[in-house]
């Protein structure tokens, strides 16, 4: 197995020494090493801190706020909207659409 290794890299020594030039291959081995320490450098680069805590709600509204919310809304229909309203959804409730 150690002869069929060693006579592969022979081989791709031979190749590689014979068809380039000395100043090829030290460009090969610099653009080598620049992608090296590129991917080095994207897989062990910290995750960003995007302020997680400015993202997090303070605190919910109190009860009391949302059903003095609820208080106004009832008391801005007139009695005549009101009437309206009701009407409409009377007439849904008849023998008639059953």
């Amino acid at each position: 197995m150690k002869k069929y290794i060693q006579k592969i890299k022979d081989s791709i020594n031979r190749s590689w020494n014979n068809k380039t030039s000395k100043t090829k291959r030290y460009i090969i081995y610099a653009l080598l090493l620049a992608y090296m320490g590129l991917a080095l450098y994207v897989i062990f680069m910290p995750a960003p801190d995007y302020r997680y805590e400015d993202f997090i709600r303070e605190e919910a509204p109190p009860a009391a706020v949302l059903t003095d919310e609820q208080a106004d809304m009832e008391g801005s229909f007139s009695e005549e909207k009101i009437r309206e309203m009701e009407e409409f959804f009377n007439q849904f409730n008849s023998d008639s659409y059953e």
